[in-house]
């Protein structure tokens, strides 16, 4: 059923909004790009009233992009998908059209010459605003509010305007009534629904969509997923998540102790360690509830995957593998950023892992993520080192913590590879 090598089904079937409450096609699409504008090059709006999502989702520019990927050609804002393709990574665009071609079949069959589609809501990504409790090194303002203190500070990063910073400061659109009654609209057909934030667990709304699931009668139809950082868990969500056909935690861990505080500023690792050990005991006993760590790899972590790995397999419920999502912005931060030397010595630790690590019948699987983001690491240099230093240099300043003593191997790499050099942090404090 997969029409083209170009082809993907989210725009036949769903749903997906960025911090603001804008529309945009999905979540790997280019950021600022993506997003769906009415006829008057406004964006369309979860928290504003929307009549009909079929014609949100019939606009012109929805439907050139469904022409294209049947006809084959590739989506320029689909570059992330064909970047990770391209290395034999399995992208997003793969695993989707996997799990829901077959559900849209005739949908896919009836699409109009000009790209026009009978459109299908069945998954719904939300993201609730940017309220967070943390401030990730690879975060920013429109994803955790957190940030806005930290930002201007900071000299390679473009400066948010006032006007801006008071916007971001208040990105409560998710408290609107048309959010809720749009949703309403369209949970008819929804089969799953993508949580993250912000933080979704401090987020009042995100309780109120649950419940309202529930009181439709439609809880055990739908399947519920999350990215969330597990720094706060609410005792109430295990009442709620007993309704639910599935409930799917994908939970952020980018290091264990010192590596993850250092990346997910300000987390406190005990915290953290204490609600994976909870959630891992609870999903042992509710059947419907699926953990794993989802870790976004990047320059910061390169050096400890095999660590976060080895960590992994200590519990009982978890994926055998975690999930690993390779950072792209800001590009300074990309794993193809770390100095060569060390990529090579990085390469075949990852190798060494596979041999002592996958039996012979997961070759197929864990095996190959392994190889694809070998593959990846090696396929081309990105140097963007003066950017890396000046952004971890001054965020070092500003948080009172020490890029060397978190990544020596990478920090002594990169004061080898030429003018250059990332200087110890302790020397700005």
């Amino acid at each position: 059923m997969i029409p083209s090598q170009t082809f993907c089904v989210l725009p036949w079937m769903h749903v997906a909004c960025n911090s603001s409450g804008n529309l945009r096609l999905c979540c790997n699409s280019t950021p600022g790009k993506n997003i769906i504008l009415d006829e008057a090059g406004a964006p369309f709006k979860l928290s504003k009233s929307i009549d009909d999502f079929n014609k949100v989702y019939n606009s012109q520019w929805i439907k050139s992009i469904r022409k294209s990927m049947l006809s084959g050609e590739e989506v320029s804002i689909c570059q992330r998908c064909y970047k990770e393709e391209a290395v034999g990574l399995r992208s997003a665009r793969q695993s989707w059209n996997e799990k829901y071609t077959e559900k849209i079949k005739q949908e896919l069959l009836q699409t109009h010459i000009d790209g026009h589609a009978d459109f299908k809501p069945l998954y719904f990504d939300l993201r609730l605003g940017n309220l967070c409790n943390l401030k990730c090194r690879m975060c920013n303002p429109y994803a955790s509010k957190k940030w806005l203190d930290d930002w201007n500070q900071l000299s390679v990063l473009e400066k948010i305007s006032s006007e801006e910073k008071e916007r971001l400061s208040r990105m409560d659109w998710h408290e609107e009534e048309e959010f809720v009654s749009n949703f309403v609209k369209a949970i008819g057909s929804v089969e799953e629904i993508y949580f993250t934030g912000g933080e979704p667990f401090l987020i009042k709304r995100h309780f109120e969509v649950l419940e309202k699931i529930v009181s439709m009668g439609r809880a055990q139809e739908v399947s519920i997923k999350y990215n969330t950082n597990l720094t706060y868990l609410p005792p109430k969500v295990f009442d709620l998540w007993k309704n639910f056909k599935k409930v799917t935690l994908n939970i952020s861990v980018d290091g264990i102790g010192i590596v993850n505080e250092y990346i997910r500023h300000p987390s406190i690792w005990e915290v953290l360690a204490k609600n994976l050990r909870a959630v891992d005991e609870y999903a042992g006993v509710q059947k419907n509830v699926v953990c794993s760590i989802h870790a976004t790899l990047q320059v910061y972590n390169v050096e400890h995957l095999v660590a976060l790995l080895n960590f992994n397999k200590s519990f009982t419920t978890f994926s055998k593998f975690p999930y690993i999502n390779i950072l792209n912005h800001p590009q300074y931060l990309n794993i193809q950023n770390t100095p060569q030397a060390l990529k090579q010595e990085i390469a075949e630790e990852w190798a060494c892992w596979i041999s002592t690590n996958i039996q012979q019948d997961e070759q197929d699987t864990n095996a190959l993520k392994i190889k694809g983001l070998i593959d990846y690491l090696l396929a081309q240099n990105d140097f963007f080192h003066e950017q890396f230093h000046q952004y971890t240099t001054d965020l070092d300043s500003l948080r009172g913590e020490n890029f060397a003593d978190i990544c020596p191997r990478l920090h002594r790499a990169l004061t080898s590879v030429g003018p250059t050099k990332i200087a110890s942090s302790q020397n700005l404090l």
